[in-house]
């Protein structure tokens, strides 16, 4: 009789020390929470303008900016295609590595993690599908949490391919066959026409 009451009394004094476990841990992210909503709150519109500013400026890579770079023969970047293995083969940007993110995230960040050790001081840009595609901002939230922290270009490579008149400028020569390659390896940007660039701006605001 005394071990049954024993045996009551110890699952009963364990109940309530894992509830008072989970009641302070809601407590915690309550007020986390609530001083998280507090200090957002107390931002005005220019601490977010200066911070949205900050964020895109430091993290975007403009499609015409890219294509300047790759006429230019810049070695400071290295490109990534995010998009699958099959799409990447059908068709990319020239010198993009593919790196397909249909796999565990243990394996998608190794490769990433490999890829920033061997190239330190390049500027690694990831692309996806499509603008609206939000694979890419997923990609690069989750390298960021990890400590990798990426470039993305601000369209995908259907923009790339279908609309690239929208993102150069009228009077400009090229041919947008030269900077899509098909296959598995990244490709050579070999240009078959001349090519007559403009610039949207001085060094300090360059595109």
């Amino acid at each position: 009789m005394l071990n049954k009451i024993s045996i009551l009394i110890a699952i009963v004094i364990t109940t309530s020390i894992i509830s008072s476990i989970i009641t302070s841990s809601i407590v915690a992210n309550r007020t986390n929470n609530k001083e998280e909503k507090v200090m957002n709150e107390s931002k005005t519109k220019a601490d977010w303008r200066y911070d949205y500013y900050n964020s895109e400026a430091a993290t975007l890579q403009s499609p015409h900016g890219l294509r300047l770079k790759i006429d230019s023969g810049d070695d400071t970047y290295l490109l990534v295609d995010v998009r699958r293995q099959d799409f990447y083969e059908e068709g990319h940007i020239v010198g993009a590595v593919n790196i397909t993110t249909d796999r565990t995230e243990e394996e998608v960040l190794s490769d990433f993690q490999k890829l920033a050790d061997e190239n330190r001081f390049k500027d690694i840009i990831i692309y996806c599908y499509s603008t609206s595609c939000l694979n890419g901002r997923k990609v690069g939230r989750f390298l960021a949490n990890n400590d990798i922290y990426v470039k993305e270009l601000s369209i995908g490579y259907n923009e790339w391919v279908q609309s690239h008149t929208i993102w150069n400028y009228p009077n400009e020569v090229y041919d947008i066959n030269d900077y899509i390659v098909t296959g598995s390896e990244p490709g050579f940007y070999e240009p078959t026409t001349e090519v007559k660039n403009t610039t949207c701006g001085s060094v300090a605001f360059a595109c």
